[in-house]
């Protein structure tokens, strides 16, 4: 009765998802292959977003050789379609868990070569490093390490790629040129978690470190806030609070003041809704 309706295919793959979801593999299955051979001519998005669907249905479901098998179907036959980029970066992260570093930095320079402006471009980039690095090849780890950045250079792995690519050069017996790459983690405040270990990378080399920024301002007591918390919330709650702690007391020793003052306000602010919900 329906069978014209716009929606129709998209309620069909909904209801393929549904159906593996619950456990009925094959018939969900069953489904997304009648769609994706459907499709594949008139709809090649479509089609190769079902086949997206029933890759990532297997490797949620640790199926990796059935998710590796989908994913690359999808990869040769739309390559050039918007699902690709994703299917790739799932080769890559499967590849990674097979501990098959080799081949992960492989898929993820697939990834940025096919797809640049892809949401996953960066990590991708920046994983292909770290694959490189794992698999004992520094040099090629330098280097994405070194494409990322210069792709990417207000990204989200700027700091990560820096502190590695430090230690990729590190490890192929390159320290002079790892240098500038810890000490660039230096230049901005306040103190990161990598800028910490670049610094620490400094001091191990024997090269003069800049002095660490302060930050000003008063703390909150923590103890005082941990004793409104406890007074406030219920003990099963104030165990997920008192995790917190240690945490405040390492940054505020780190001198990294400003996150542990978010920390602390975290506190103060659920201390304020247990007392209000009471």
């Amino acid at each position: 009765q329906y069978s014209s309706h716009v929606k129709l295919k998209e309620s069909q793959l909904g209801l393929a998802d549904a159906m593996l979801r619950a456990g009925k593999t094959a018939e969900g299955a069953k489904l997304i292959e009648e769609l994706a051979a459907k499709y594949a001519a008139s709809d090649p998005e479509f089609a190769a977003k079902a086949l997206y669907t029933l890759g990532m249905s297997a490797w949620q479901a640790d199926r990796n050789q059935d998710a590796q098998r989908q994913m690359e179907r999808l990869v040769n036959t739309f390559s050039n379609g918007s699902w690709s980029d994703n299917a790739l970066y799932v080769l890559g992260r499967i590849a990674e868990t097979q501990r098959d570093y080799q081949r992960a930095a492989r898929q993820y320079a697939r990834l940025t070569a096919r797809h640049p402006d892809s949401d996953y471009a960066e990590e991708a980039g920046w994983r292909a490093g770290w694959a490189h690095y794992q698999a004992a090849q520094y040099d090629r780890a330098a280097d994405a390490f070194s494409r990322t950045l210069a792709a990417f250079p207000a990204g989200d792995y700027v700091e990560a790629g820096l502190y590695w690519k430090g230690r990729a050069l590190e490890s192929a017996g390159q320290l002079p040129e790892a240098i500038p790459a810890y000490r660039q983690l230096l230049r901005n405040p306040p103190e990161t978690y990598y800028s910490l270990l670049a610094r620490e990378r400094l001091k191990n080399a024997g090269e003069p470190l800049p002095a660490r920024s302060k930050q000003n301002g008063t703390h909150p007591n923590i103890a005082e806030v941990a004793q409104q918390a406890r007074a406030a919330c219920s003990p099963a709650f104030f165990q997920d609070v008192r995790i917190r702690l240690p945490k405040i007391m390492e940054l505020r020793a780190a001198d990294l003041s400003k996150y542990a003052r978010r920390e602390v306000e975290w506190l103060r602010l659920a201390a304020l809704l247990a007392f209000d919900q009471g």
